[in-house]
């Protein structure tokens, strides 16, 4: 078992990245935005 903080740094890590990965997409395709 790991530490549960590296868990949790790993979760954040993650959750970053696919917000990352959204806001990449609404900037470079403004198509995806409301309005």
């Amino acid at each position: 078992m790991e530490p549960p903080l590296d868990a949790v740094a790993r979760a954040h890590r993650r959750l970053f990245a696919v917000i990352a990965d959204l806001t990449d997409e609404q900037v470079t395709r403004p198509s995806l935005l409301p309005g």
